[in-house]
Formats: structure tokens, C-alpha cells, sequence
């Protein structure tokens, strides 16, 4: 709220925290379960930080001019793009209110 809507100061900070954590969080050799979880736990914080290319200044900014280009590239038709584009729209703004 401080920064405003568009600011990507608090996006980025919140980016550079998630991959300090991932790249110095240290994994003891522990049993094959417990390595078994780590793994699992690592795919899905790697899966979350792909989450912030739909938060709002960087979706509107550079997520949806590339995606259109890509897509208009392969031709595909202009109601799937806009289809894919407004699902990703609205997956941006009520995945984070909820």
C-alpha cells in the first residue's frame, strides 16, 4: 500500500528474499524420505517463484505483451487470445485477494 499498485519495489524485494532462502537453505544428509520431502519442497517453492510473473506490474507490463506476441506468432485466432488472456487476468487479480 505504501509504494502503490504499479511499484515493483516490494515484487522484487519479496522475489530476492524467496531465492536467498532456496539458494543457502542448507539440506542435511538425512534418511532417503526426508531427502524424498526436500525435493519435493524445493519443486514447489521453484514452482511459486514462477507465480510472480502473474502478479500485477510485471503481468501487465511483460507477461501479457509477450504471451500475445507468442501466441500471435503460432496464428492462433484472436478469441483464444483473448480467452487466454482474460482467464490469466482474472487468475492475476483474485488469486492474491484470496
Amino acid at each position: 500500500m505504501t509504494f502503490g499498485k504499479q511499484s515493483f519495489i516490494p515484487l522484487l524485494f519479496n522475489m530476492i528474499i524467496d531465492l536467498i532462502v532456496l539458494k543457502y537453505k542448507k539440506r542435511p544428509n538425512e534418511k532417503f524420505m526426508q531427502q524424498k520431502i526436500y525435493f519435493y519442497e524445493y519443486a514447489y517453492r521453484y514452482g511459486r517463484l514462477s507465480i510472480y510473473f502473474l502478479r500485477e506490474p510485471i503481468f501487465s507490463i511483460i507477461t501479457k505483451p509477450l504471451l500475445e506476441k507468442i501466441l500471435k506468432t503460432f496464428r492462433f485466432s484472436e478469441r483464444i487470445i483473448n480467452f487466454l488472456i482474460r482467464i490469466l487476468t482474472y487468475f492475476t487479480k483474485c488469486y492474491y485477494i484470496l
